[in-house]
């Protein structure tokens, strides 16, 4: 259902963007769960404006350098509620207290709320998760990489894809 709401997007009109704008993601590591890096594909994402019509972007590839990754993209000028990612990979390493560990989710929807960024927001972040989501999946997983969709125990994934859902955010950046 999500990919035929994005594909149904219409195309913006003309001066609806600001200028040079981008989106990070972020995913949030702590002390001890250091981010080294990791994968955010898109097979579509699209922008939700409060009180205009879906803005689909289309496929998007965030490569993470440590927890951070960006890419340029328009902004509506609108008031944006959200953002929706239907999600072909999310990978993400890191070094859990001296053991390198990678986990990987496939194939999910998921829709982050923003609390309302004004208008004209020129820079923005996509927080992944929350101070407790890498230490609430990353204790559940073994050293190397877990590839979620089939081999996780269904704690693990339980807690990686409940914590993602619940502890992102959408946020302007100064």
């Amino acid at each position: 259902m999500i990919l035929a709401v994005l594909a149904a997007c219409s195309d913006p009109a003309q001066g609806t963007f600001v200028g040079n704008p981008s989106l990070q993601a972020r995913y949030v590591d702590s002390v001890d769960q250091v981010g080294l890096g990791g994968r955010l594909a898109t097979n579509g994402t699209a922008l939700e404006p409060c009180s205009a019509p879906t803005i689909g972007l289309g496929p998007q590839v965030f490569t993470f350098d440590g927890t951070v990754a960006s890419v340029s993209i328009d902004l509506p000028e609108e008031e944006l509620c959200g953002i929706r990612l239907v999600v072909t990979e999310l990978a993400v390493q890191v070094d859990d207290a001296g053991v390198d560990k990678t986990v990987v989710g496939q194939d999910f929807d998921l829709w982050v709320p923003s609390d309302a960024i004004p208008a004209g927001a020129p820079r923005l972040e996509l927080r992944l998760g929350d101070e407790g989501w890498l230490p609430g999946f990353l204790a559940l997983a073994g050293p190397g990489e877990t590839l979620l969709n089939t081999e996780a125990d269904p704690a693990l994934v339980a807690a990686f894809f409940e914590g993602l859902d619940e502890g992102s955010a959408f946020v302007e950046l100064p």
